[in-house]
């Protein structure tokens, strides 16, 4: 007697992906991250925003026979499900549960998916791959339930739209009909579907879609590259594709001193490896003297890091989806070798610009060079501040204007500061231990952009007591105070190398 397997498009879809994820996913509970659970909250707040783009709705968990005589009607949250039968493999349970299912008058289905995306299309206007197989695994399942879709259709956040007093949801929303992009081929699921079964049931083996993008946050990473005989330090190596760690890991390449024998080395990679092999860093000291040629010996140095949020659905008027908004700056300034500080947190859940923009003035002064990383965020948060607030503009474009990017000293294309902690990167988090081992990210309770923005939303509710309320203010404090004092100790040791 067979056994019976439920497939989800989830599962579907990480399939598509990758199709190692779902074989060692089987009876592991992997915790979902702080960061995880939050975006799931953000993606049901798309979900019920969506619900104001039409008149009227019916909720439906499940489809009933009598879905035949529903006329110009939409369906919430339709699902169905259809038994998969092969020789070869399981039976299997597909389910598939849409956004919304409209039935025209003349009794035609249409599907209509929302995402919490701006951007749906790839550059040459095709369906980015994962909203794609969304699609098709949709429309296959229902079409196997005896639902002949006639058109599919994206409800998705609309880039362009800026929110009025009150918002505009016809405005807010794009919907598209993608009918005419799916490449839809049920055959071609119904392969995908049985291959699912076959890999889970280690009749076959999976082809791992192995590179930097879809392994950097898998937490079965570990796992896959031991098995592929896949190394860290390969792994790491700057610029490396897909293609190329599968020509290292099938000829069994372990050590970095054979990589050059089968893929092509550019400079980065040649950095790396060398830094890597020796274990010891390259260091152009008379680039970098040139790079910080215009910092004067005595002169105060500041430096500033922006904490931002970025709500899928506008807040604020004035606010566009997804729009980087600072509520929170942090200002380190290095005079006569002492370190002070200067900060603005917003603790309201309001509009963070206009006390931000007012303090910010005050505190950064007209002169002194400004230490950042990665200078185009901090700028292009300058420029949306100086678009929405006129009369900060000039202020903005002097403190763009004054700015110093220390990253470019760390970045491996340049060669001038390659160290083998940095592990082919020039990210902060990896730099700043290097010249100071007290100033670590890892025993702070807030240690990304991504968390801080979600405790700002917790710290600012209407539900939250005061203690709790303190302990997140005083976190976000410390993170962003590492920020800024770790560049000047960065700054600090580089001068005194040169």
């Amino acid at each position: 007697m067979k056994n019976t397997f439920s497939l989800t498009k989830s599962t579907y879809k990480i399939h598509m992906q990758c199709q190692a994820i779902n074989q060692y996913s089987i009876g592991q509970q992997v915790s979902e991250s702080y960061v995880e659970n939050n975006r799931k909250k953000e993606g049901i707040a798309i979900e019920e925003e969506s619900k104001k783009y039409f008149n009227e709705l019916i909720d439906s968990n499940h489809l009933h026979i009598e879905i035949q005589n529903y006329r110009n009607t939409i369906l919430y949250q339709p699902e169905a499900t259809i038994e998969f039968k092969g020789s070869d493999i399981r039976d299997i349970r597909i389910t598939n549960r849409a956004d919304y299912l409209f039935i025209d008058k003349d009794g035609n289905y249409h599907l209509i998916e929302v995402k919490g995306k701006t951007d749906p299309y790839k550059k040459n206007g095709k369906l980015k791959d994962d909203i794609k197989h969304d699609l098709t695994y949709q429309k296959y399942v229902f079409e196997k339930y005896n639902i002949p879709i006639k058109t599919v259709s994206l409800l998705y956040l609309n880039n362009d739209y800026t929110k009025k007093e009150k918002t505009i949801i016809s405005e807010l929303f794009i919907k598209d009909d993608v009918t005419h992009l799916l490449e839809y081929q049920s055959s071609e699921i119904e392969e995908e579907i049985s291959r699912i079964i076959s890999i889970i049931q280690k009749t076959s083996k999976p082809i791992k879609t192995i590179s930097k993008g879809n392994c950097r946050d898998c937490p079965y990473k570990q796992t896959c590259h031991s098995e592929e005989g896949l190394t860290d330090e390969i792994f790491e190596i700057p610029d490396i594709r897909g293609k190329d760690i599968n020509i290292l890991t099938n000829n069994n390449i372990t050590n970095l001193k054979d990589v050059g024998k089968y893929i092509k080395l550019n400079p980065n990679k040649e950095s790396y490896i060398q830094v890597t092999r020796t274990n010891k860093p390259i260091i152009n000291i008379d680039a970098i003297r040139n790079e910080l040629k215009d910092f004067k010996k005595g002169d105060p140095i500041y430096s500033l890091d922006y904490e931002t949020l970025q709500p899928p659905i506008p807040e604020w008027e004035g606010f566009r989806p997804y729009q980087q908004i600072p509520m929170q700056y942090h200002i380190s300034k290095l005079e006569q070798n002492n370190i002070t500080h200067k900060y603005y947190l917003h603790n309201k859940n309001s509009n963070p610009l206009p006390r931000l923009l007012e303090n910010l003035k005050s505190d950064i002064g007209n002169e002194g060079l400004i230490l950042v990383y990665f200078k185009r965020f901090e700028q292009q948060r300058n420029n949306e501040m100086g678009l929405m607030y006129p009369e900060y503009a000039s202020f903005l474009e002097s403190v763009n204007n004054r700015m110093f990017d220390l990253e470019e000293i760390f970045k491996i294309s340049k060669g001038y500061y390659i160290h083998p902690d940095f592990k082919g990167r020039s990210t902060l988090k990896l730099v700043l231990p290097v010249f100071s081992t007290e100033q670590t990210y890892t025993d702070i309770e807030i240690s990304g952009g991504m968390t801080a923005r979600y405790k700002w939303h917790e710290m600012t509710a209407d539900n939250i007591n005061d203690t709790e309320k303190k302990k997140i203010y005083k976190d976000l404090l410390e993170y962003c105070r590492l920020d800024t004092e770790g560049l000047l100790i960065i700054y600090k040791s580089l001068m005194e190398l040169i």
